[in-house]
């Protein structure tokens, strides 16, 4: 498996502890579809929940990743995860390195606001709604 240096480059911390995380499970699973909770992310990142919620979010909202959360309690348990390697391309594509330092272009959610709800979550209801 090849680790993405450039697009890793143009995350912030948090982004970038789950995003590692995310790989690790992958690589571990063999697979780019694994199960992951919010739990198992925390142990492996040290942040805390809502910090983990906000990162998996700025990674959906990216299309890096995609998330199928489970069940009623969606915040909560994350069932699926698909690592979307076709959308990292474009980080590739990055010829000058020093272009990447400073300033990240994926950042964590601002999970502080009010009414905050992670783009995963968001998605799923607003399907929910599409589809009724």
């Amino acid at each position: 498996m090849q680790v993405p240096v450039k697009l890793i480059m143009n995350m912030d911390k948090n982004v970038q502890l789950v995003f590692i995380a995310l790989l690790t499970k992958s690589f571990l699973n063999h697979s780019d579809n694994f199960k992951a909770t919010n739990a198992q992310l925390r142990e492996m990142t040290g942040l805390s929940k809502r910090v983990v919620e906000a990162a998996l979010s700025a990674l959906h909202r990216e299309k890096l990743i995609m998330v199928e959360p489970a069940g009623q309690t969606t915040k909560k348990n994350i069932t699926k995860i698909t690592l979307n390697r076709n959308s990292w391309n474009r980080y590739d594509k990055v010829t000058d390195i020093s272009s990447l330092i400073g300033t990240p272009e994926i950042v964590t959610d601002n999970y502080n606001e009010s009414g905050y709800s992670p783009s995963y979550v968001i998605e799923k209801e607003f399907s929910k709604i599409l589809n009724s």
